[in-house]
């Protein structure tokens, strides 16, 4: 994973610290070649779970014609991931909040465990200028789905996206096409 280093000192002169990791966007199905759902699944679900535990929320954006099959397929295997820890439960449980508020829904996870960690946590329908996609959303197992279609094209949703970015295209097969592209949107 990539993180950006922010090399500017504060006010105090304290030492530059990391800035925000790179967040992961899956896009499936641009162009009208949607791979199998189930295959599609599994390659999002092995690619967002090899993260560093405190990474940003991922987006998948996923062209309507398979949204519903890989939706139920991602659903299953978010129910099935081990919980994650997370240095700031109460700004999570604040983000969750917010996206429901938004009209995103939750539909696996999203809640504390006993141990301090976090259900890993699946959302669809978010949207672009939500919580869930803002570049400061805080930290935690967070994987949301936001629906592409004629109406609101892959290419529109990819460029309304903000902060350091990388774009993991899968192909007909469900593979990754290759190596991600990073872009810093500010």
């Amino acid at each position: 994973m990539t993180i950006e280093q922010d090399t500017s000192a504060d006010a105090s002169g304290a030492q530059p610290r990391p800035a925000r990791a790179v967040r992961q966007v899956f896009v499936v199905g641009q162009g009208g070649s949607f791979p199998p759902a189930a295959l599609a699944a599994e390659t999002i679900y092995c690619c967002w779970q090899a993260l560093p535990a405190l990474a940003p929320p991922a987006l998948v954006v996923a062209d309507s014609s398979g949204y519903p099959a890989l939706v139920d397929h991602l659903r299953k295997r978010v129910l099935q991931a081990p919980a994650a820890p997370t240095s700031a439960p109460d700004e999570l449980q604040e983000l969750i909040n917010g996206a429901l508020d938004e009209g995103a829904t939750l539909i696996a996870g999203g809640l504390p465990t006993e141990d301090g960690g976090w259900q890993a946590t699946l959302f669809v329908h978010a949207k672009t200028n939500s919580r869930l996609c803002n570049p400061q959303a805080p930290i935690g197992p967070i994987l949301a789905v936001l629906p592409s279609s004629a109406d609101r094209p892959t290419d529109q949703i990819l460029a309304a996206l903000r902060g350091p970015l990388a774009f993991l295209r899968l192909g007909a097969d469900g593979q990754l096409e290759s190596s991600p592209t990073t872009e810093a949107a500010s």
